[in-house]
């Protein structure tokens, strides 16, 4: 079974994840913004773009592998949190749970979706996973 620390960290572990997807875009970015300027120019000097655009690149692929082992991560916590889930009876309290661990919805958008103030949705997820608690 999953820790209640676990099933809290999903949230957290997904939101690093796409920040570190938006940096990845970024690093790509530059190292092709620098090959495509050393392309049209094809001048080389001693502290050559080239350089910087294989830092550009060394640190997207160590980030890639790093942006790997985290969903992999992610999609192993939210396999042992399904299983949770899948074991709590009041259909209600299923849903909220769903939104907020499988779907990794942020409060104020689950209140959205489902028509309830944010507190109160949060008040049912901490009494559902009180158990875990234990």
């Amino acid at each position: 079974m999953i820790s209640l620390e676990e099933l809290r960290s999903i949230p957290r572990l997904h939101k690093q994840i796409e920040r570190d997807k938006d940096q990845l875009r970024y690093l790509r970015e530059k190292a092709t913004a620098i090959k495509s300027a050393l392309d049209i120019d094809g001048e080389r000097v001693q502290t050559s773009p080239e350089n910087n655009a294989n830092k550009y690149t060394e640190a997207a692929v160590d980030l890639d592998k790093e942006i790997q082992a985290k969903s992999t991560e992610l999609t192993e916590l939210q396999r042992r949190a399904k299983e949770f889930i899948d074991t709590v009876q009041d259909s209600f309290a299923n849903k909220i749970l769903k939104h907020r661990y499988l779907r990794c919805r942020g409060w104020e958008e689950i209140a959205d979706l489902l028509g309830y103030d944010a507190r109160y949705l949060q008040r049912i997820e901490s009494e559902t996973t009180y158990q875990l608690r234990v």
